[in-house]
């Protein structure tokens, strides 16, 4: 795992070198000094370089002075670099990532390489951190993936939380924080891992397939049990069409009866009813063609007439042009104005070849009388008009034949198509079965629904999800290890209660003692009295649950902690001395009794533990794992005097 190897700062000041306060990953680093030197300002700067939300660092000469905040990171095989812009410089991208095995310090950061998003991405995959939800059931904004930005809450004790009552955790006075972390802190405990998040997921999908499987099932025996009821009426129409003996009696079993018109689709009733479309269409092409050998006639019958009128003058001509004579053929224009007048069809005809009753009226009476032709030819001309007449009575005929054929063929068409609609009801009502069935047949069989189902409920209960009481257990024992391990701790620490077991109150993210004889009378940490105590408990209890942080193979937690001015409680006001020589000499040895305490917690547990402090080192110049990183005053302090 991860621990810091330097901060860095990067000054605006180009022409100026970078700023590093470099630290052991093996020992206790503690960097001590005066106030207003930048001691406590390390804890917002290690946490704003590591993607928090808002920039904690304080307004001044460190965000005045610095362009970029920087943090080394290193383990057993390869170092990475983090650094962030100064958040009042308002320039994406604002963070500057680079790995190797060993990581050379830019002496100037032109510009940033990754988002938050990235840099939060690519930290949580390092870590190992799942993608999935914490739980596959909760909406709530604050049940998300989890992330090593909520484990900051076990790498920070800064002198607002070190020796209070109220708050155990860095940030969680933030109710985004607290109610994430609520939700996490199983995750980060091991008590949920990400094979049980995979399951946890999987066992949801099951279970919403589960739902859906089911909701099929009840769909299918609904959509058979509907139609289970129409079939006695689908029975009764097939009989009203023919397709059953109208003597049939309907079975009492709807079963025995869909199986009847099963049969009745398979059968060949489809190929044995009923007049085409084609053939419809077939039968009007004939009867158009009927009409159009009509209106043939009609004409040849006019051209007939025409000439005839022409035969007859020439023969009135012949007659001396005697007035009974063209009268009389006058009658015989007039008769057949008369015949044409009154027969639509003739009629639309004569008007479509433009000929008029008119016409062949002024063709006898403006005939000239010019030319005389002999007795022969009047005989030849009367010939001729027989022969025409004739003919003319043919083609009359003959149309009044097609006239007759075409009339019946119009009935036929009538009554086909009649008979053509209850076919074509035949045919709707089979079409209407086949899709009811078809229906029935389509659908998912219900012994494959049910084997589905009992397939999707094996397979949840061999996913093994833990269930609250065995959630439960694993906390409890967790719970008891880390009370160990806080006891242990608190016996060189200077508390009023060392040997009462200490409860991680996970639901409120606090710690309780039981002080009475009942297990359930509980004392939480705000009820329990001194400033002392508060701070034994916060540094025990902390460096207990990274101990068993540490017990765990892939821990999601950094392995180091900040702890800012743990002194506080005996020296408010800071160390008071006369002539040199400190006094209060009861206090100053609880003080050494907690870096005692933290000394021999390091020599056994591969924590990375900073302490920020106004003590001196005389305190802790004996003790094997402590390291003074620095000390800071008037001449050196956290960002350089002469930035």
């Amino acid at each position: 795992m991860y621990k810091i190897k330097e901060i860095i700062l990067w000054p605006f000041d180009s022409g100026k070198s970078y700023r590093k306060i470099k630290f052991s990953s093996n020992k206790v680093n503690v960097i001590t000094g005066d106030s207003r030197t930048g001691k406590t300002a390390l804890i917002a700067c290690i946490d704003y370089v590591l993607g928090s939300s808002k920039c904690m660092i304080p307004v001044g000469v460190i965000r005045e002075k610095c362009k970029w905040y920087g943090v080394i990171m290193k383990n057993d095989v390869s170092e990475i670099l983090i650094a962030r812009r100064n958040p009042d410089t308002s320039l994406t991208p604002e963070f500057y990532f680079f790995e190797d095995k060993v990581v050379d310090i830019p002496n100037t950061i032109e510009k940033g390489n990754y988002s938050s998003d990235n840099l939060k991405d690519y930290l949580n995959n390092l870590l190992g951190y799942s993608q999935l939800k914490l739980s596959a059931n909760e909406d709530s904004e604050y049940n998300t993936r989890p992330s090593y930005r909520d484990t900051m809450a076990f790498n920070f004790q800064p002198q607002t939380i070190i020796a209070t009552p109220d708050t155990l955790f860095y940030k969680v006075n933030l109710t985004s924080h607290r109610e994430r972390l609520k939700r996490e802190i199983d995750y980060f405990l091991n008590i949920i891992d990400n094979e049980e998040l995979f399951n946890r997921e999987k066992s949801k999908n099951l279970k919403k397939e589960l739902k859906d499987v089911e909701n099929m099932i009840l769909k299918e025996k609904e959509l058979s049990n509907i139609f289970l009821q129409k079939v006695p009426k689908l029975m009764t129409e097939a009989i009203s069409y023919g397709f059953f003996p109208k003597s049939k009696v309907l079975s009492e079993d709807s079963f025995t009866n869909l199986g009847e018109l099963r049969k009745l689709l398979k059968s060949e009733v489809w190929d044995s009813y009923g007049i085409s479309e084609k053939a419809l269409k077939q039968m009007h092409n004939t009867f158009s063609e009927f009409e159009r050998k009509l209106a043939n006639k009609y004409q040849e019958i006019l051209k007939h007439t025409s000439l005839i009128n022409s035969i007859d003058k020439s023969i009135n001509v012949i007659n001396d042009y005697k007035l009974s004579e063209m009268e009389e053929s006058l009658r015989l224009t007039e008769w057949l104005a008369e015949k044409i007048l009154n027969d639509d069809f003739l009629l639309s005809n004569l008007i479509n070849n433009d000929v008029s009753i008119e016409d062949i009226t002024n063709s006898v009476k403006k005939y000239k009388i010019d030319k005389f032709i002999s007795e022969r030819e009047l005989e030849n001309l009367l010939e001729e008009k027989r022969i025409k007449e004739y003919s003319l009575q043919k083609l009359v005929d003959e149309y009044d034949l097609l006239n007759e054929q075409l009339n019946e063929m119009k009935k036929s068409e009538e009554i086909a198509k009649k008979d053509n609609d209850i076919i074509k009801n035949k045919y709707m009502f089979l079409g209407r079965l086949k899709s009811e069935i078809e229906k029935i047949d389509q659908s998912t069989n219900l012994d494959e629904l049910n084997d589905k189902k009992r397939n999707i409920t094996l397979q949840i209960s061999q996913l093994q999800v833990k269930n609250d009481k065995i959630l439960k257990e694993k906390f409890n024992r967790i719970n008891q290890e880390i009370s160990d391990y806080s006891l242990d701790i608190l016996s060189t620490l200077d508390c009023d209660h060392k040997g009462v077991p200490i409860n991680f109150e996970r639901n409120e993210l606090t710690i309780s003692i039981v002080t009475g004889e009942r297990k359930d009378d509980k004392d939480y940490l705000y009820e329990i009295g001194s400033a002392s105590n508060w701070l034994s408990y916060h540094i025990a209890f902390m460096l207990a649950l990274h101990k068993y942080f540490l017990s765990i193979d892939n821990s999601k937690v950094f392995p180091f902690i900040v702890f800012d001015q743990p002194s506080q409680v005996y020296f408010p006001d800071g160390f008071n001395q006369k002539n040199g020589i400190r006094n209060r000499s009861n206090d100053i040895e609880k003080v050494k009794m907690i870096f005692k305490t933290i000394d021999r917690f390091a020599k056994n547990n591969d924590l990375q533990i900073i302490i920020l402090e106004h003590a001196g080192e005389d305190l802790w110049d004996n003790l094997e794992m402590f390291h003074t990183v620095e000390e800071w005053g008037e001449t050196n302090k956290f960002v350089p005097i002469d930035w």
